[in-house]
């Protein structure tokens, strides 16, 4: 590759069939765990080995409901994943032709971290795909310059945050992050991942309010109410897609623990409120549902 210079491109998975596009940043990491080693009263090191790697790549997108729709809420196995990164033109914009680079997972496992947002823009869902090795010795990766870039690129879908619905009562909302909650168990053989499972699922919603009737109406300790939140879908030259129109995004729960995290304010502007709401399992319902053909109501 030279002295080449590239930004960031589409992602493309085999396996379920998927285009991420509408990136707004991503980054590969080998994340090596070296050795490098000294012996026999020697002051510089004779020996060095990678004792395990765990090779990741991770992004943030606009488009919501395309990765959700294959992802789920826990994540979901892949294979052939292909990360583009583009290739930059000498004096000019965009590389053409076979000039791109690619970094590809023969096999990987893609969970959901996060979807955040602060006021009205656009929200962005951020996701890790782990490499997965088939015998932990062979390196599951490969990156191999002058590549064509796919079809696909582009922003196809935006989203915005919708409506919060607590005890089905709408609260209006600043700021917030829902955080998918999954801890990942990485089983290493040898050097590299051969299997990885979704040990701890616990989700949470961290939002900022300036509306006093959230803290009044839990109270200065947590209380166990049902909630909603939804992810309003924008149109293409236009405002948003009918409320009444089942193309947005809805994550709800049964039952969730809200925490007041406390108010502050300062001088000159409105106080507000922090909260945190946990999902935990009630009865025979899930823990969450999670829908990208939703209306709101």
């Amino acid at each position: 590759m030279g002295d080449d210079r590239t930004t960031i491109g589409l992602v493309v998975v085999g396996t379920p069939a998927l285009t991420i596009a509408g990136i707004t940043d991503s980054s590969f990491s080998p994340d090596l765990q070296v050795a490098v080693d000294a012996s026999d009263g020697e002051v510089d090191p004779t020996y060095a080995n990678i004792e395990q790697a765990r090779p990741r790549f991770s992004l943030t997108t606009k488009h919501l409901a395309t990765v959700l729709a294959s992802a789920g809420f826990s994540g979901v196995e892949a294979t052939t994943v292909s990360a583009y990164f583009t290739h930059l033109a000498a004096y000019g914009t965009r590389s053409a032709g076979s000039t791109h680079d690619k970094v590809a997972f023969a096999k990987a496992f893609i969970i959901p971290r996060t979807i955040s947002w602060q006021g009205g823009s656009d929200v962005g869902l951020t996701i890790d795909t782990l490499a997965i090795a088939s015998d932990g010795i062979v390196s599951p990766v490969s990156v191999t310059p002058d590549q064509a870039l796919p079809a696909g690129g582009g922003i196809a879908q935006k989203y915005v945050f919708g409506k919060l619905l607590i005890n089905d009562t709408p609260r209006p909302v600043d700021a917030g992050e829902w955080n998918f909650g999954l801890t990942e168990e990485v089983e290493v053989e040898h050097v590299f991942p051969t299997q990885v499972s979704v040990m701890n699922r616990e989700p949470s919603l961290q939002i900022t309010t300036p509306d006093a009737a959230v803290l009044g109406a839990i109270g200065a300790e947590s209380s166990d109410l049902s909630g909603a939140i939804y992810f309003r879908k924008r149109t293409a030259g236009g405002l948003f897609v009918a409320d009444n129109v089942a193309e947005h995004v809805s994550i709800t729960w049964t039952l969730g623990q809200v925490i007041p995290e406390g108010r502050s304010g300062s001088q000159g502007s409105k106080a507000r409120d922090e909260v945190t709401i946990r999902p935990f399992i009630s009865g025979a319902n899930p823990i969450i549902a999670l829908s990208t053909t939703a209306t709101i109501p």
